[in-house]
């Protein structure tokens, strides 16, 4: 079969989403190549994305077990609430950038190990009713090494130890999402796990990208003078979520001339689709992502404490040699010079 081809190794210092746009505007309802990643019909165009998101059963691709997430959905929602990731991401910001504030020579310190990685990690595990830096300091490492040695998170052994070490811990507050009595009822300790792992999966390393890009975006790309300016150019064009969702048509779909029987699995992009500003960075449907509210609070709440300590510049970077695209390391210069 030939299709369009998208290297999907093609990741560095040049946005790889200029590759997703250019087949969503050209490929709509076509079969494409992700390299790496398999051969998918592309569902550029607005409506039948959000179509496809909406009327999802669960299932991201054909034959895959159901979502543990979908089973406890409502109290993540009640976790995860815009005023309680409002309260919490401003506690967790403040903490972690008094440390930056305190330092003798903050220019020295790289951002994306030493405080956006740690900010996403301790706000997750405090949304989880847990208060333990010592577990905070463990996925923080862990975090690190997946970056320096490229794992991939799905199939690192590491990370369901880690989800384990969060479970049994003796640190869950009372009334926190771990001691919810109705959300642990008839689940094991393997079942709690999983369900860890899918929000480390999402909570962590995909918050400390959204957070460095959007950093490094502000302070390189004067179209987008501000934290929120920049934060909204990211998830539009350039998300670190790549290359994007998957998701099984119920009924058959025509699209641009192209037909496809019920139960295909599309690629649908994150970046905005069709000339629209939609995007699904976060997803869309009732399995839209339960943690938004908290993710958008860290990443503009860090950036914003940043501009208050008076960063002015990108001083040195590094880009992921893997997917998902984003920054292995950032220094930022201070006006003051701090």
């Amino acid at each position: 079969m030939t299709c369009p081809f998208l290297p999907t190794r093609r990741i560095g210092d040049r946005p790889v989403q200029e590759l997703v746009v250019h087949a969503m505007r050209t490929a709509d309802g076509a079969v494409v190549e992700l390299e790496e990643i398999g051969t998918f019909p592309i569902a550029g165009n607005r409506a039948v994305a959000l179509g496809l998101l909406n009327d999802d059963s669960g299932k991201s691709t054909a034959g895959a077990k159901r979502n543990p997430l979908d089973a406890v959905r409502s109290d993540l929602r009640r976790a995860f609430a815009p005023r309680k990731a409002a309260l919490q991401a401003r506690r967790v910001i403040d903490r972690h950038v008094h440390r930056l504030r305190s330092s003798d020579d903050p220019e020295s310190i790289e951002l994306v190990s030493k405080l956006f990685t740690p900010i996403a990690a301790e706000a997750l595990l405090v949304s989880l009713g847990l208060e333990d830096e010592a577990l905070e300091h463990e996925t923080v490492t862990f975090f690190e090494q997946m970056q320096a040695e490229a794992m991939k998170s799905l199939l690192s052994p590491g990370l369901l130890v880690l989800a384990r070490r969060i479970v049994t811990s003796s640190c869950v507050t009372p009334g926190g999402f771990l001691e919810n009595q109705q959300l642990i009822r008839g689940r094991s300790t393997d079942d709690l796990s999983e369900l860890v792992v899918l929000l480390l999966m999402a909570g962590v390393e995909p918050v400390a990208n959204l957070t460095a890009m959007t950093a490094h975006t502000l302070l390189s790309e004067p179209r987008y003078p501000t934290p929120q300016a920049a934060y909204d150019h990211v998830v539009r064009e350039d998300s670190p979520i790549y290359p994007g969702l998957y998701r099984t048509s119920k009924q058959a779909l025509s699209i641009n001339g192209h037909d496809h029987p019920a139960g295909t699995l599309f690629f649908v992009p994150v970046v905005a689709t069709d000339v629209s500003e939609r995007h699904f960075t976060f997803g869309a449907g009732p399995r839209r992502c339960v943690g938004q509210a908290l993710a958008e609070k860290l990443v503009l709440g860090t950036v914003h404490a940043l501009v208050q300590m008076g960063v002015d510049r990108v001083r040195e970077c590094s880009w992921r040699a893997q997917l998902p695209r984003g920054l292995r390391s950032l220094h930022c210069s201070f006006a003051d010079g701090r």
